[in-house]
C-alpha cells in the first residue's frame, strides 16, 4: 500500500471549511489503497472565534494519534509576537506594529524555517528521515506549506502534489506589489510539483495563468456523508424553519433577504423561523434587523460555530436551507445542504441589488470559460431546490412553501444523484491520480 504524507494546517478539531478537505482524505484514502499520514498543528478551540487560530497549544510536544484509518501527527503551536499582542490587547490595538511583524514572518518563512508554522516542516523532516512515503501532498492555504513540500521533495526525492483550496497570487484583493511577489514565490515553489489539484474549474483557470506548464486537475469539494445521517424531517413542526450556515460575504444580498423575511412574518403573519449557524456577521445582522423591526429575536436566532457532525441533530426541524449566489464560485455550503435532503433556496439570480453588490464587492473577474450559474445548475441537476430571481419572487416562493408546509407538516423534496458529490468519491479521484505517478 502506498503512503501519502499530507501537510494540512487546517484540520479537525479546528472548525473550518478548509480543514474538511484533507480530513476527508484521511477518512477515505485507505479504502483506495493509500495510507494517509497527516501532519498538522494542535488546535484547542477554546474561544469559538478568530482567537482559536492564533492561540497557543496546550502541549509543547508533538502528539501522535494512530487508528485504522491512518496517522495524525499534531505539532505544538506557539503564536508569533504579533499574534500574542492581538490575543492580549484585541484586534484594534497596535495594528501597524502587528502588520509589520506579520509581514516580516510572511516574507522570511519562504526562505528560512521560521514563524509559527515551522513545526509542521520540522516534524515532517524528522518523520521522513526514518519513514518511507511514496508522495507528499500539501493542502493550502497557508501557501508556505507548498514551500515546505517542495523543500522536502528535493531533500528526500519524493514526488509532491500542490492542492489549492483557494488562489494564491491571482487573488484580486492583493496589491500590485504583493501580486508580483506572490507570483514569483508561486512559480519558484511549484517548479518541482508532480501536478496540481484544485477545487473548481474557476480556480484551475486562475492558477493556469501563473503556472502555465503544469497539469492542473479539478477535485471538487463535497460532503462527508458520515457527518449527516440524513435526519428525517420532523412532521410535527409548528413553524416553517429556514437555516443558513457559515460565512456571509459582502456580495451576499442578506439585507434584501432579511427585509423580505421580516415583512412576511410581521405583515403576512407567516409562522417562520430563521436560524443562523456560525456566521461571521452576527452584530451587523442584528443592526440591520433593528432597522426593520424591534421583535426579531422572537423568530430569528443566532447559534455559535460548531463542526458539522456536532450540528446534525439540529437539522431535524429544518425545512429550507438558504444559499446566496456566489456566481462563478460554487463554494462548499451547497454540498452539505445536498446531503441533508432539504429544499434549498438560492438568492438571487437576477436581482438589481444583488448585481450592485457583485459589482462593488465580488473579487473574481468574469471568465468566458467559467459558468456563472454553477449553483443553479447543480440544484437543477439534483432536483434539490429552487433558484430565485429577486425579492418579489422570494415572497411568492416563501408564501407558496409555507402553504405546503401547513398542509403537509413538511416540505417534500425528491433530490437525485446526490452521491456524485460526496467527498468519498472525490477522494477516489485523487487516489486514482496518485496511482498514475511514476507508472
Amino acid at each position: 500500500m502506498k503512503k501519502a504524507l499530507i501537510l494540512a494546517y487546517d484540520f479537525p478539531p479546528y472548525v473550518s471549511v478548509g480543514g474538511l478537505r484533507p480530513y476527508s482524505w484521511f477518512l477515505y484514502m485507505k479504502k483506495f489503497g493509500i495510507e494517509p499520514i497527516v501532519i498538522t498543528r494542535q488546535w484547542e478551540n477554546k474561544f469559538g472565534n478568530y482567537r482559536d487560530y492564533i492561540s497557543k497549544s496546550k502541549s509543547k510536544t508533538t502528539v501522535i494519534e494512530k487508528n485504522q484509518l491512518g496517522t495524525v501527527i499534531k505539532t505544538p503551536y506557539c503564536p508569533n509576537i504579533a499574534n500574542r499582542i492581538l490575543l492580549k490587547y484585541g484586534p484594534h490595538r497596535l495594528l501597524v506594529l502587528r502588520k509589520l511583524i506579520s509581514a516580516f514572518f510572511e516574507i522570511l518563512q519562504f526562505f528560512i524555517i521560521i514563524g509559527p508554522k515551522k513545526n509542521i516542516y520540522l516534524e515532517a523532516n524528522t518523520f521522513l528521515k526514518s519513514n518511507k512515503v511514496d508522495l507528499i501532498i500539501a493542502s493550502a492555504e497557508p501557501f508556505v506549506l507548498f514551500s515546505y513540500a517542495s523543500k522536502l521533495s528535493s531533500i528526500f526525492n519524493i514526488p509532491w502534489i500542490a492542492d489549492y483550496r483557494d488562489t494564491w497570487s491571482q487573488d484580486d484583493r492583493n496589491s500590485k506589489v504583493r501580486k508580483l511577489w506572490n507570483s514569483f514565490l508561486e512559480q519558484k515553489t511549484l517548479k518541482n510539483a508532480s501536478f496540481i489539484t484544485t477545487v473548481s474549474n474557476l480556480f484551475r483557470v486562475e492558477i493556469s495563468k501563473t503556472i502555465k506548464k503544469q497539469n492542473i486537475h479539478v477535485i471538487p469539494n463535497g460532503f462527508i456523508a458520515e457527518h449527516f445521517k440524513n435526519p428525517e424531517q420532523s412532521k410535527n413542526n409548528q413553524k416553517l424553519v429556514i437555516c443558513y450556515m457559515g460565512t456571509i460575504y459582502k456580495w451576499h444580498p442578506i439585507e434584501s433577504f432579511l427585509k423580505t423575511f421580516v415583512d412576511l412574518v410581521n405583515n403576512e403573519k407567516l409562522d417562520i423561523e430563521l436560524h443562523f449557524y456560525g456566521i461571521n456577521k452576527e452584530l451587523e445582522l442584528k443592526q440591520i434587523l433593528n432597522k426593520f423591526t424591534d421583535n426579531f429575536s422572537d423568530y430569528i436566532f443566532f447559534h455559535t460555530k460548531a463542526r458539522n457532525e456536532q450540528l446534525k441533530h439540529k437539522f431535524f426541524n429544518v425545512n429550507l436551507f438558504l444559499l446566496f449566489n456566489d456566481h462563478e464560485n460554487i463554494g462548499t455550503k451547497i454540498y452539505d445542504y445536498l446531503v441533508l435532503k432539504r429544499k434549498i433556496i438560492l438568492c438571487f439570480t437576477d436581482d438589481e441589488n444583488t448585481n450592485m453588490l457583485k459589482k462593488a464587492h465580488y473579487n473574481i473577474k468574469p471568465k468566458k470559460t467559467v459558468s456563472t450559474t454553477q449553483q443553479s445548475d447543480l440544484l437543477q441537476l439534483t432536483s434539490a431546490g429552487e433558484s430565485i430571481k429577486n425579492t418579489n419572487e422570494l415572497r411568492k416562493v416563501l408564501i407558496k412553501t409555507f402553504k405546503e408546509f401547513k398542509e403537509n407538516g413538511f416540505i417534500e423534496i425528491k433530490s437525485k444523484n446526490i452521491d456524485n458529490y460526496s467527498r468519498k468519491r472525490q477522494t477516489k479521484k485523487l487516489c486514482n491520480l496518485i496511482s498514475s505517478i511514476n507508472k
